[in-house]
């Protein structure tokens, strides 16, 4: 929550006089062009929008479903993966997330080979 106490100006012993910044100046309101994890995206509207449109999507499309977790199956994580799509004079197009599984074989994660297909 943003104080909206009323801050005095500080004054040097040098005759300067400081302003504090109002916390208002310290949000930024800027949204990231590609947020490297999920709680830096989901601080944004626009990429809480894109992760809904993926999801539905995926869900739309059966691509997948849940099952139970048992012994001696392995459980497959998933991760989300943000781009910004910009059009060929600059400005944006849209803000795109997918979500892709995380899949280990001999410690080496193949998230970057999944990812690259996608894009």
């Amino acid at each position: 929550m943003i104080s909206t106490q009323y801050y005095e100006p500080k004054k040097n012993p040098d005759g300067t006089v400081r302003y504090p910044l109002s916390q208002t100046f310290l949000v930024t309101g800027t949204i990231p062009e590609s947020p490297t994890c999920y709680s830096e995206a989901s601080k944004h509207r626009e990429w809480r929008a894109a992760m809904d449109e993926e999801f539905t999507t995926l869900m739309r499309n059966g691509t997948w479903s849940l099952i139970p977790a048992t012994p001696g199956l392995n459980i497959v994580g998933s991760m989300w993966i943000f781009k910004s799509k910009r059009k060929s004079d600059g400005s944006l197009e849209r803000r795109k997330a997918r979500l892709v599984a995380r899949v280990i074989i001999n410690n080496q994660e193949l998230t970057s080979m999944i990812h690259s297909a996608l894009w």
